[in-house]
């Protein structure tokens, strides 16, 4: 008899703590913004404007989604000042769209957006870093990443501190892993070179010349064998 009602009790407990979990998964899901299904018309009317008023009301808020692909993140992400926003989302299968806010008085202000960024999901990679130097952080988006020993390339956004407009520099597509040294107002970036001895990864200065990222040439105390 006892054994016959201890079934009974753990069939009630087990069938109570079932349920408990699927009713928090709702709530999870709903709380993350399940977006299976939703087309991408419906990622920027309403998904962005649901995740814009959620990052009013806390200090930093990060979003991700794959499929259909969107990506927010929010809070000191750029300055110290100020609280800006960042969304990408693909608008289609092979192109990305950016968008900078600034909150102002309970209020987000749109800044600047660029479309027809060429899309790579599956190696998508954003970096916060002050990249030229004006105390104002910018924006790198990964497009592509080698193997082996990693080599990433992609696009460079500056921010201009006080419009906050969004510069992208072409010139940059083709450097590979950009490491801005703050105290030498260099960056450093990386590339492979073949020779008769094997692999290396030799390292290039660059610095900024009205506006854009030149080359200084190789740093030849710094090449590494691969």
């Amino acid at each position: 008899m006892k054994k016959i009602a201890y079934i009974i009790i753990s069939t009630i407990f087990i069938c109570f703590f079932s349920c408990k979990k699927d009713e928090n998964n709702s709530e999870i899901s709903e709380e993350n913004l399940s977006l299976k299904n939703v087309s991408n018309e419906l990622i920027s009317k309403d998904t962005l404007s649901i995740l814009l008023e959620k990052a009013l009301k806390v200090d930093t808020l990060e979003f991700d989604n794959f499929e259909p692909f969107i990506y927010f993140k929010s809070g000191n992400i750029l300055s110290k000042n100020e609280k800006n926003a960042l969304t990408v989302n693909c608008t289609n299968d092979s192109t990305y769209q950016i968008e900078l806010y600034t909150q102002k008085n309970e209020k987000w202000i749109k800044n600047d957006e660029i479309n027809n960024i060429l899309a790579n999901r599956t190696q998508f990679y954003l970096e916060f870093k002050d990249y030229n130097f004006d105390g104002q952080k910018d924006i790198y988006l990964q497009k592509s990443a080698s193997n082996g020993w990693s080599l990433s390339r992609g696009y460079l956004f500056t921010v201009n501190s006080k419009t906050k407009k969004l510069i992208e520099h072409k010139e940059v597509r083709e450097l590979a892993n950009m490491n801005p040294e703050q105290i030498k107002e260099i960056v450093y970036t990386d590339e492979l070179d073949y020779s008769q001895s094997g692999r290396k990864i030799n390292r290039r200065i660059n610095k900024w010349k009205n506006g854009k990222l030149i080359s200084l040439g190789l740093d030849k105390s710094k090449v590494t064998e691969y």
